[in-house]
């Protein structure tokens, strides 16, 4: 965080009121404006007028609740420069002296125009990183969840604590090679890299200093290839050598590492995101303009508050119903094209016997016990122990001694199966379901 007498000369430099400044204060520690309007004692419009000026005077423009997160990036930017001079520790090689830099470094981060709640979520992180700042961190949930919004403004808020902040997206429509992100940190670090062993050069890089590096996306990296061989390694290493570091990743499928890692008390953390509930879910649809206040809760439930889901269903609401979400959802619209836009490409990368575990739990109105799905798929424990730890790590199944499935997913694969089955209704007769899935699931896996 950037301490309150710098901030105060940066928002001074730039004409910003002492009212102004205010009301921003208190957006920048995560309150709602109804909150801060009701603290100061005056109207929600004329709190947003006020933060509606910190914004102009900072040449900010557009709309949604991202224009705060720009703001972060504008004061650290102008702060950080205090920061940045050259520094050595006892860990430091004469050979590897810092190389002067920026303070941070966002790389191909995304501009993203909105952020909502997760003040919880937020205040974990920072618990870790005061816990032990030399952590590997992963942020692991479903598509559109919010692991990349989550990822930005812990980076952006905590970057003060960093000798420097290193992003790189490696799911851009350019995919960034492993080697390719390894030889820009040390490059970032050092002004050059040598290229011999970049591995190695890039663990150097974090125990010469405190970095905070984020690699979004690192899933991308865990299919087989090159680049997985070496991105296993890179988990290992960064979760057991001694650095000064903490290096967040940001992934659909939480990587085998770090749930080893974990369980083996290394300074190795996971987060894994939910979605939005109550106000903060609201938050999206209030932006987005929507009508019928009532029914918002359903909406927010048929799509378990994720909050991409919720952004693109509210476009098609406005675009085809003026906005009414009651009369959306009387006219019965959820289609599996809106759930397939988040889920369908996850659910069909996955293997057969992936499937048949989520299939099962589909059809079934209860969570089941490790020991009820091993009766029901006549697997070996091995197996079945083997097939749930992955949809765990993926954040396809939830819970604790009985398993289920988000009601979401649980939609779409029973859609699923009525298409390719051509049925209305669900076979009741044990033996009857488990043929139709393993019929179902083989013409999936074929097609």
């Amino acid at each position: 965080m950037i301490p309150a007498d710098a901030l105060n000369a940066i928002l001074q430099s730039h004409g910003v009121s002492a009212k102004e400044q205010q009301v921003l204060s208190m957006a920048l520690d995560g309150m709602l404006i109804s909150d801060i309007a009701e603290q100061l004692e005056i109207m929600p419009d004329a709190a947003r007028k006020r933060l509606g000026e910190v914004y102009r005077k900072f040449g900010i423009k557009g709309r949604g609740s991202g224009k705060l997160a720009k703001l972060q990036h504008i004061l650290l930017s102008q702060y950080q420069p205090e920061l940045s001079a050259p520094k050595t520790t006892q860990n430091s090689r004469s050979a590897d002296k810092i190389y002067e830099r920026e303070p941070v470094d966002w790389g191909n981060s995304p501009d993203l125009p909105y952020f909502f709640g997760r003040e919880s979520e937020l205040q974990e992180l920072e618990e870790l990183l005061l816990d032990d700042p030399k952590a590997l961190i992963s942020i692991v949930g479903m598509k559109g969840i919010g692991k990349t919004a989550v990822a930005l403004r812990f980076a952006a808020q905590s970057a003060a604590q960093f000798e420097g902040v290193f992003w790189r997206s490696l799911d851009s429509t350019t995919p960034l090679s492993i080697g390719d992100v390894m030889t820009s940190f040390v490059t970032y670090v050092r002004g050059k890299a040598d290229g011999n062993d970049l591995l190695s050069e890039f663990m150097d890089c974090l125990r010469q200093s405190q970095f905070l590096v984020v690699l979004d996306g690192f899933e991308v990296w865990m299919t087989a290839g090159a680049d997985s061989l070496v991105a296993h390694d890179l988990l290992q290493r960064i979760g057991k050598e001694r650095h000064q570091s903490c290096v967040v990743i940001t992934s659909r499928e939480n990587p085998r590492e770090v749930v080893d890692l974990e369980e083996c008390d290394h300074p190795v953390k996971t987060l894994m995101l939910e979605g939005l509930e109550g106000e903060d879910a609201a938050q999206i649809l209030e932006e987005k303009g929507l009508e019928s206040r009532s029914y918002w809760d359903d909406l927010i439930a048929v799509f378990q508050g994720n909050p991409l889901a919720l952004q693109l269903i509210s476009g098609r609401i406005q675009r085809f119903f003026g906005g009414d979400v009651g009369e959306f959802l009387k006219q019965e619209t959820i289609t599996l094209h809106q759930i397939d836009d988040l889920l369908a490409q996850q659910f069909h990368s996955l293997s057969l016997k992936e499937k048949e575990v989520l299939a099962w739990l589909s059809v079934k109105d209860e969570a089941l016990s490790f020991r009820d799905l091993k009766q029901s798929l006549d697997w070996s424990g091995a197996v079945l122990l083997e097939t749930l730890e992955s949809l765990v790590r993926r954040s396809l199944v939830q819970g604790e001694m009985h398993f289920d499935i988000h009601p979401t997913l649980k939609k779409y694969i029973l859609y699923f199966l009525r298409q390719e089955a051509d049925i209305v209704k669900m076979p009741d007769n044990h033996d009857d379901i488990h043929a139709l899935l393993e019929r179902c699931l083989v013409m999936s896996t074929e097609t």
